[in-house]
């Protein structure tokens, strides 16, 4: 577990101490380069880790240019596994470098918009959905990610045709990516702090599940039937646990922006964009009662929730040790629940290091961290869900 906790403790003790230390311009770029490229190790190297690479290895290996013709969505993703094999690239060697791709289009999008604050900005990034998007590896969904990532630059110089044109190569890996769009229009809003909170409280009481279920008893009873049997699920699996600590931090962490909206928006010439691209991405973590499977959506904007965070935590942690703590703590304390509650993450394994050896079978590689997970728990593993 401390393969993955180690780069983000790293990067916060530095960040909150590098103006006390007052580390010349060499040191804290050979910094920040050990906890990239170690990051990149962990985080984007993983082999029996994860879920999604189970069908998506079959899905390579089966996939030829007879199989072309009966593809009929997202057909980008098709078309690069060809470009791939015909490379003769494996499975696993295409999975690491689209890994390694998209993390460092993030990579470049934080230390281009965070400047001096880049450490703490990827910092948080690594505790919040790098675990997702790397480890667990929804594939379609992060090729996509990356491809927005490099429209949201477009975004911000306000280049219109660039942004529309990304997005729609977007929408050939991952559909959901279509809603960034409205990114565009959304950038300049000038609404005050308290109809934001007003919009942002209507959006969180309205879309509960529960809410939504009431609403569905009122459709007939075939349409009842057939939609609310969905989120009557959804309730079940979330065990009655909406009002969470993780769904207080959010709300917290929304406050928390509103509150430093003047200190964003200051910070740089596109600050009122980082601010209301955060913003936004509160509205849709909101929207996740309405649609459950929706929760990848805000992701998409969360690069500027990285840097957004960074601007206000910045100054303010050589301040207040307790916030320092309870933020640290709680992030920690979140990733550690998340890696144990599952069998993705725990016992790690490197595909780096077991290039140099045999080529594990792939019945063996599905059923390793199963296993682990029984030993550690003595249950057994939660059914493999496909997240796309």
């Amino acid at each position: 577990m401390m393969y993955y906790l180690f780069p983000i403790l790293f990067g916060l003790f530095y960040s909150f101490n590098r103006k006390r230390f007052k580390i010349d311009d060499k040191v804290k770029n050979i910094i920040e380069k050990f906890c990239i490229y170690f990051s990149v190790f962990i985080f984007c190297g993983g082999y029996m880790t994860g879920s999604d690479w189970v069908s998506y290895e079959v899905i390579y290996n089966d996939f030829n240019i007879d199989t072309l013709s009966r593809i009929d969505k997202e057909p980008a993703f098709y078309i690069l596994i060809l470009l791939f094999k015909s490379l003769g690239f494996s499975f696993f060697f295409f999975l690491i470098i689209m890994k390694i791709l998209v993390f460092f289009i993030i990579v470049r999008f934080l230390k281009k918009y965070s400047r001096d604050r880049f450490l703490l900005s990827f910092s948080v990034f690594l505790c919040t959905n790098a675990l997702f998007i790397f480890v667990d590896n929804p594939l379609r969904y992060m090729l996509a990610l990356g491809i927005v990532v490099l429209a949201l630059d477009f975004l911000i110089k306000r280049k219109l045709a660039y942004f529309i044109m990304l997005i729609l190569l977007a929408s050939l890996f991952h559909v959901s990516s279509i809603i960034v769009i409205v990114a565009y229009f959304f950038r300049i809003q000038k609404l005050s702090n308290v109809k934001l909170f007003f919009i942002y409280l209507i959006l969180v009481i309205a879309w509960t599940p529960k809410n939504i279920i009431t609403i569905i008893d009122t459709f007939p009873a075939w349409l009842n039937f057939l939609i609310g049997s969905y989120y009557r699920r959804f309730i079940e699996e979330q065990n009655n646990s909406y009002f969470s600590i993780g769904w207080f931090f959010t709300h917290f962490l929304f406050l928390f922006i509103l509150f430093n909206r003047k200190k964003i928006i200051s910070s740089s010439s596109f600050g009122i964009t980082v601010f209301n691209m955060s913003i936004l991405y509160f509205f849709l973590v909101a929207t996740v009662g309405l649609i459950p499977t929706f929760f990848r959506v805000p992701i998409y904007f969360a690069v500027f929730l990285y840097i957004a965070l960074a601007i206000s935590l910045d100054d303010l942690f050589g301040k207040n040790i307790l916030i320092k703590l309870f933020f640290v703590l709680y992030m920690i304390l979140a990733n550690v629940k998340n890696i144990y509650s599952t069998y993705v993450y725990i016992p790690y394994s490197s595909y780096f290091i077991h290039l140099f050896k045999i080529d594990l079978p792939y019945e063996y590689r599905i059923q390793y961290n199963k296993d682990e997970y029984f030993k550690r728990t003595g249950e057994a593993p939660p059914e493999y869900i496909p997240s796309e």
